[in-house]
């Protein structure tokens, strides 16, 4: 007998976190907001490089395929200072206005893709690298985002869990590095 399968109804979620040095799952991941919904999620899958050994007269001799790359995509409602901390550069005035340095960031996060639905199944990728990019529409203001996903020090690219069932782990180590940037 197949199991049942619990459909992901109502909000999506996707939560995130700065990626901890160990490669487990953090315990202070945060909802994003928002995914807008005409652009839904889509997981982009590019095939690893292959490495070829040839002899002469271009025989094969070995060949070797690296990990795919796995890129997921969506777009965020509204661009919110919780986001910008999360992924660019910036400085706020005395005026309260945002002033974006950069839209490059170095930092690595930890992100789940979940549901309220207990019981359905939720992604979670313990390190990705994000490119968020503004975007502008008739809906207003947006955050296009692409995480993708890398290998975590402790080997694991991604995996499914259950809601409701999932716990992570806390070891004392976030990979902070000690200044107060938090998400909170």
């Amino acid at each position: 007998m197949s199991e049942e399968i619990k459909t992901a109804w109502g909000k999506v979620m996707l939560l995130a976190a700065k990626a901890q040095a160990n490669g487990k799952m953090p315990t202070d991941l945060k909802d994003l907001g928002f995914i807008y919904e005409d652009d839904g999620v889509s997981i982009e899958t590019e095939d690893g490089t292959v490495l070829e050994l040839k002899g002469t007269g271009g025989e094969l001799l070995d060949q070797l395929k690296q990990e795919d790359k796995l890129t997921l995509n969506l777009t965020l409602i509204g661009v919110n200072k919780d986001n910008v901390e999360r992924f660019w550069d910036f400085e706020e005035d005395d005026n309260g206005i945002i002033w974006i340095k950069s839209t490059v960031t170095s930092e690595k996060f930890a992100i789940e893709f979940t549901s309220k639905v207990i019981g359905s199944k939720t992604l979670l990728a313990p390190k990705v690298s994000v490119k968020a990019s503004l975007t502008y529409g008739e809906k207003g203001w947006m955050m296009t985002c692409a995480f993708t996903l890398m290998k975590a020090s402790n080997g694991k690219l991604f995996g499914f869990g259950e809601v409701g069932k999932i716990e992570t782990e806390p070891d004392g180590d976030d990979g902070d590095d000690g200044d107060d940037d938090d998400f909170s």
